[in-house]
């Protein structure tokens, strides 16, 4: 129901899409989108305190090479990666389960991985990933996603660590 629902989508309601998906997962409401400028924010109001108006950005129809969209210490955005079968081959990756995988469990992995370097304390982007691809399956736990999901998080895992 979900990919059909995605597929027939226009760009606004595929966001709709990934903040309620996150939601449902268990990422809090202040993790949920990247936050970001208000478009045509100069001629918009200030804020109270004298800021820019923001926005959070659930997704990123623009950008298809990750999955997904951190901002550290500030939010999550799925991109339009995850609609890719071959993104995990294309990154060098063996994760089988990916390419067979619907595009809601593919938001469900990659929201677990972006969870994990968005409140990481490194500043460094390799960090960060490296210590999302180890962790995640064992994170996974704090949010309610499938089987299937948590199958792509031990399967990137166990590929970056064939690697190493």
């Amino acid at each position: 129901m979900f990919d059909a629902t995605w597929r027939q989508a226009d760009t606004q309601a595929r966001a709709d899409l990934v903040k309620y998906k996150l939601r449902l997962i268990g990422v809090p409401d202040s993790r949920n989108g990247v936050e970001r400028l208000a478009d045509n924010y100069a001629n918009l109001p200030r804020t109270a305190d004298n800021k820019y108006p923001t926005v959070r950005q659930h997704y990123f129809p623009s950008t298809n090479d990750s999955g997904g969209v951190n901002q550290a210490h500030n939010g999550i955005g799925i991109d339009a990666g995850v609609e890719d079968p071959n993104l995990m081959a294309n990154a060098g990756y063996d994760v089988p389960s990916w390419s067979s995988a619907s595009i809601e469990t593919r938001i469900e992995a990659v929201a677990v991985h972006e969870m994990i370097e968005v409140d990481h304390p490194s500043s460094d982007s390799s960090v960060r990933h490296s210590d999302a691809i180890l962790n995640a399956p064992e994170e996974a736990a704090n949010y309610t996603i499938s089987a299937e999901a948590l199958q792509i998080l031990h399967e990137q895992r166990a590929s970056w660590l064939a690697k190493q």
